[in-house]
């Protein structure tokens, strides 16, 4: 297991799969099944191989419903070798991870590490085939104790024998691993490196100045404590945070109940994609229609709910533009089917666990009627539990289109744009998307030249909560669909580090207003 992560790390096997065609992916060192886990859906066959008949017995377990993923018992370069035959001529990654790595059963009776042995029951290595070894800090140098020094391969060896498999591979020291590759996947190595790399020289400066200030901690007591505790606190930014303080009423500012009179009025299409979201969208209905706003068109696209949902909009159809309740391909195609059967020159969709902060439309209309060349407008956000209290508020600063790139931290239920821009931009949300949808339709809106305004004022709730999409959706499919937006707008793969360093200045300008909010309670 390496000192970086406890499983092959997914980004580099992306790496190699765009400059490799790899199908096979092959495993020594099983354990728990993480690194199958990681990569089960990369490849169409998988092949692990565990000494431990206990590990090895988990993890048959844990993927008996995966015909693809075969896990063998047994000593690893025997199973290899068993396995050559068959992996003639396909493009194979081997993932090489059989040595000890100081927990029971994951060690052979005369070897702590039979690396040398697996390389030369891998016996010859073609032009569409790559290697990672891990743990490389335990070969660059000798092993620290309890590693028994003598059952392990220097260097110079795993070189040696790395050489005998072909010719043309190169290598490449990368975190915790030594990763042996052919020609054609120079380049996509190298941006790996450079993008996902980790500075070993920054992490033990940092862990020094930890150590300095545990030191502190420990000579100086409570005080020094209490200051990095008030530090933490004041430093910490809030957006990207769902839970701030305990549940507590809502209260919002006199003005913000208040209806502004628009002059032109422009009309607004409001729609609502929904399922199964009985428990909110009454709510959520009831917050549109009590604004009062009298040039709206709102429309609720259901997906077929099965709960009371159906129930609650036939109380309301009266006072909707319209409802259908069908079977959909999710979120955005509800999205676009809604938008569809509406014409309403602003527009924007709530969702329906969510809220509408009173006198958001017509402060909205307002605003666009006001500043014709503002095409795309949102606000800040209030956090809300089940039962509509107060769990936390975003103040955001000025908008800046270069974030953008990096992140998006604009709350959805406070967008409005102009039609024609959506129009200009592809008329439709990319289906594609499950997560990230408004974070594509910004990039677009950004595309076409759209100038962009966050209004100082609360336009929107954002309701958190056990069965909540956004939070369910963004571990499984969000990130990925995230990595992929700053790929096409950055054209590479960047690293977390570089999207920290990107966003920092626009968190402080965060931090400036949020703390001129919480200290004077004005919105800039």
């Amino acid at each position: 297991m390496g000192a970086v992560s406890f499983s092959i790390d997914l980004r580099l096997v992306k790496a190699l799969k765009r400059a490799l065609p790899l199908d096979v992916f092959v495993e020594t060192g099983t354990f728990m099944g993480d690194s199958c886990e990681t990569v089960k859906n990369h490849f169409q066959e998988i092949f692990t191989v565990e000494l431990s008949e206990q590990y090895s017995q988990k993890a048959q377990s844990r993927f008996a419903d995966f015909p693809y993923i075969s896990v063998i018992q047994g000593a690893s370069p025997e199973a290899l070798a068993d396995l050559a035959p068959m992996l003639t001529g396909r493009s194979v990654l081997y993932f090489l991870d059989a040595h000890w790595c100081n927990a029971q059963n994951t060690a052979g009776s005369t070897s702590q590490c039979p690396l040398l042995d697996e390389l030369r029951a891998i016996g010859q290595l073609n032009l569409d085939s790559a290697i990672v070894i891990d743990d490389a800090r335990l070969f660059l140098a000798p092993p620290p104790a309890p590693h028994e020094i003598a059952q392990w391969p220097t260097l110079p060896e795993i070189l040696s024998a790395l050489g005998e498999l072909g010719t043309g591979h190169q290598l490449m020291v990368i975190n915790d691993n030594i990763v042996f590759f052919p020609p054609s996947a120079r380049f996509a190595v190298r941006q790996y490196a450079r993008n996902h790399g980790i500075d070993w020289l920054h992490v033990m400066q940092k862990a020094r100045e930890l150590d300095r200030l545990e030191h502190a901690k420990a000579t100086y007591g409570q005080p020094v404590d209490f200051i990095v505790r008030c530090a933490q606190v004041v430093l910490r930014p809030r957006l990207g945070r769902l839970n701030h303080h305990p549940p507590c009423p809502l209260a919002l500012p006199a003005s913000h109940r208040s209806t502004l009179e628009a002059g032109q009025q422009p009309s607004i299409s409001l729609i609502t994609p929904s399922f199964n979201q009985g428990a909110f969208i009454e709510r959520t209905l009831q917050s549109v229609l009590a604004q009062g706003y009298p040039h709206l068109e709102y429309y609720v696209q259901d997906g077929g709910s099965t709960d009371e949902t159906v129930a609650i909009l036939r109380r309301y159809e009266g006072r909707l533009a319209g409802w259908a309740s069908a079977s959909d391909g999710g979120q955005s195609q509800a999205i676009n089917l809604g938008f569809a059967r509406t014409s309403g020159e602003i527009m924007a969709w709530l969702n329906s666990d969510d809220l509408l902060l009173p006198g958001a439309l017509a402060y909205v209309a307002d605003y666009f009627a006001r500043h014709p060349e503002v095409e795309v407008v949102y606000g800040h956000r209030i956090l809300i539990d089940e039962d509509d209290q107060e769990i936390g508020r975003w103040i955001l600063p000025s908008h800046d289109d270069g974030v953008l790139s990096w992140a998006d931290f604009i709350p959805q239920e406070t967008l409005f744009w102009r039609r024609s821009l959506w129009e200009k931009a592809g008329g439709r949300v990319d289906e594609s998307y499950r997560f990230a949808m408004d974070w594509d339709l910004l990039l677009r809106f950004r595309a076409a030249g759209a100038r962009m305004v966050r209004l100082p004022r609360f336009l929107g709730a954002f309701r958190v909560h056990g069965a909540q999409k956004t939070s369910a959706v963004i571990a499984d499919v969000g990130f990925g669909e995230m990595d992929r937006l700053r790929q096409r707008v950055l054209g590479r793969e960047v690293s977390r580090t570089e999207i920290g360093r990107a966003i920092r200045r626009y968190l402080l300008a965060h931090l400036y207003h949020d703390w001129s909010y919480r200290v004077f309670g004005r919105l800039t």
